[in-house]
């Protein structure tokens, strides 16, 4: 006989179950997303963590318990992965702006000795605004690139 569970999944409304279903049936969504909406539908089929962790491919239950908890905390927004660790380089306002501004210029052929942007030219650019203007030395592209990218031809 399992324990009691000490924090039991709460009622599921019909459309958080409904997305659900549609989250574990996509191809386009991310295998975690998918893994921990599937979890959450055997739970709320009654299923124990422990049975939900091992068909779902999980160690144990604990990682279940988790994920239930922060579902009854946050809805289905607890399904997105969160950051795997490490400092987020942060950039202030104004550093942030050289670097779209940057960005956004066409390169020049006599001094950057080339035509158009890509990663690696760009990413040399701004290793030199890096060092001018004493940003974080943490790779630029890693964090910007949302806003970035649209500048640069692949």
């Amino acid at each position: 006989m399992t324990r009691r569970q000490k924090d039991p999944l709460r009622a599921i409304t019909t459309e958080e179950r409904q997305e659900l279903a549609r989250i574990s049936r996509a191809t386009s969504e991310s295998v975690t997303r998918v893994t921990c909406a599937n979890a959450l539908g055997a739970v709320a089929e009654e299923l124990s963590y422990t049975s939900a962790a091992q068909a779902y491919g999980r160690r144990s239950g604990d990682t279940i318990a988790q994920l239930v908890e922060r579902f009854n905390r946050e809805g289905l927004a607890a399904l997105t992965p969160r950051n795997g660790g490490g400092a987020k380089i942060q950039y202030t306002g104004q550093q942030r702006q050289q670097m779209l501004a940057v960005a956004q210029q066409q390169p020049e052929l006599e001094i950057d000795s080339v035509s158009q942007w890509s990663l690696v030219t760009s990413n040399y650019k701004f290793g030199k605004l890096r060092r001018i203007h004493g940003f974080s030395r943490g790779r630029v592209f890693k964090h910007e690139s949302k806003e970035m990218l649209p500048a640069f031809k692949h």
